[in-house]
């Protein structure tokens, strides 16, 4: 019988790796280990350097061991693929290093949430002034970025959300889920 049980156990983790491609769900952890209290914040709108420092410390006095914070792809890669520069020649990925190097700095660990396509990644079709939000014409550019932040941050976060309810019109640029 004790056979039969490890042999359903192991059966049951190959079909869930076979099943969920290799995603592991479930509560992000604080760095550290034990349970976080987590929150949604935006802090890359913040214009002042100065705001981002009093947020991450309030958080942190508040017991915020977790953020999920957005990472826009728009923000981060405007004009082409591959240019982490804007129209002006301001470095894009600026504004995200300080936003993780506080939080890390903190002890807050990251949620990275990651959507909002660029016009230059979207089908020429979709309705901009509608939905400024909607999925790439190629996922493979998607992916390229995802990879792209993914390395830029290792060892400083350690999760990612892809997308951000797709299922909500304004998400997904009026369309369908594919």
């Amino acid at each position: 019988i004790a056979s039969l049980a490890v042999s359903l156990l192991v059966s049951a983790a190959g079909l869930d790796g076979f099943l969920n491609r290799g995603v592991v769900y479930g509560v992000p952890f604080a760095p550290g280990g034990g349970l976080s209290l987590g929150m949604n914040v935006f802090l890359e709108k913040e214009a002042d350097r100065q705001n981002v420092i009093r947020s991450v410390r309030l958080l942190q006095e508040g017991g915020v061991t977790f953020v999920r914070q957005s990472f826009p792809w728009q923000e981060i890669e405007p004009e082409a693929p591959g240019v982490y520069r804007d129209r002006n020649g301001q470095d894009t990925w600026a504004k995200y290093d300080f936003i993780v190097e506080q939080l890390n700095a903190a002890g807050i660990g990251i949620l990275a949430r990651v959507d909002t396509i660029p016009r230059w990644a979207r089908p020429p079709t979709d309705n901009f002034d509608q939905y400024d939000k909607g999925p790439p014409l190629d996922f493979n550019t998607y992916a390229n970025f995802v990879a792209a932040l993914a390395t830029r941050y290792k060892g400083q976060i350690a999760h990612f959300q892809v997308w951000n309810e797709p299922n909500l019109d304004g998400e997904w640029g009026g369309k369908p889920i594919l």
